[in-house]
């Protein structure tokens, strides 16, 4: 048999992916989005070699002026039965991805694994980042299904306390009427994560699709709290949190958490729960991470790589990391 070492990647379409049977429980929620902003583009690859199938899936965009196919929670895409062919290969896959990138004039490419894969200690997640760039270390605090239990006294008096005052507050979701307008509220408060009208609408559509729920608790006719859950096969993730300082000794957010994590568990659709992206104690974040440590001190350690494909997008990353340093 001959074997040929091409590695070629071509353009292929979200069907022959989301139809592989073998993909079925290996798509994050971000391949399935819709409406994900002007000048964002999906884009699906793959690579047929030996009669194995490799995919890639990541979201193309501009940022200062480079060309970006950002892969987080989705990137290498790779069926059981492809996965000791990919580590055995994976210098070449990914060398011959930069090349396919590079003259399609993409600057850079963004690889960050989902913290499933990582929980689920997928052995191609090291192969996958073998690429030369700017590697960043991200801290994820996660709640396992089978390890959902408050051991803090104060914590457990104040989401009993907070479950009691939930009744006096009026719940929306993502199918209520007024939820977009709800959620444009939002826009006037004095925020702790900027957000702008375009991710507002952006989440409000997909969760129409189920990509999202999305939890509002009212008041007097004033924003309480606002809860936003993105949700994938076997993982769901807080994407948004906002609680108004006005009704904080309610202890509605702590409660609403609890609330939904539960029920995420109990109806087995996730079997992690992840707090965010990353543990953040910067730019007036310290009290945010103090919360998610509430629940969990449970934590993944994960990396990115940012993959320049250009000489403007290396000069980027050397600045970038520059400033990190002096930041630090």
């Amino acid at each position: 048999m001959n074997i040929t070492n091409n590695y070629f990647w071509k353009h292929t379409s979200e069907e022959n992916i989301a139809n592989n049977p073998e993909l079925k429980n290996l798509l994050s929620f971000k391949f399935y989005l819709k409406d994900i902003g002007i000048n964002h583009t999906h884009i699906y690859l793959i690579l047929n070699q030996d009669n194995k199938n490799i995919f890639f899936h990541g979201i193309s965009y501009k940022h200062r002026g480079l060309l970006i196919l950002d892969g987080t929670y989705s990137g290498f895409i790779i069926p059981n039965s492809s996965k000791s062919f990919y580590i055995k290969n994976s210098l070449n896959i990914n060398q011959k991805l930069s090349s396919f990138l590079r003259n399609n004039n993409f600057s850079m490419l963004r690889i960050k694994p989902s913290p499933l894969q990582i929980y689920l200690n997928d052995s191609t997640i090291a192969h996958q980042l073998r690429f030369k760039g700017l590697k960043h270390t991200n801290g994820y605090l996660i709640i396992d299904k089978n390890n959902f239990n408050i051991s803090s006294y104060n914590l457990r008096r104040e989401i009993k306390i907070g479950i009691s005052n939930l009744q006096n507050y009026l719940t929306i979701n993502e199918n209520h009427p007024e939820c977009l307008f709800y959620l444009k509220k939002l826009l006037d408060k004095d925020l702790k994560q900027k957000i702008d009208l375009n991710y507002i609408e952006h989440i409000f559509q997909n969760a129409k699709k189920g990509f999202f729920s999305i939890t509002i608790l009212i008041k007097e006719e004033d924003l309480a709290c606002v809860l936003i859950i993105s949700k994938s096969y076997g993982m769901s993730s807080q994407t948004y949190n906002y609680s108004s300082e006005k009704f904080k000794k309610d202890f509605i957010n702590k409660a609403l958490h609890f609330k939904i994590i539960n029920e995420i568990f109990e109806i087995k659709s996730s079997k992690i729960f992840v707090f965010g992206d990353s543990i953040d104690e910067n730019n007036g974040m310290k009290s945010v991470t103090n919360f998610k440590q509430s629940f969990s001190e449970n934590s993944l350690i994960s990396a990115e790589i940012d993959h320049p494909l250009t000489i403007s997008s290396k000069v980027y990353n050397i600045i970038k990391f520059l400033k990190k340093i002096v930041k630090v």
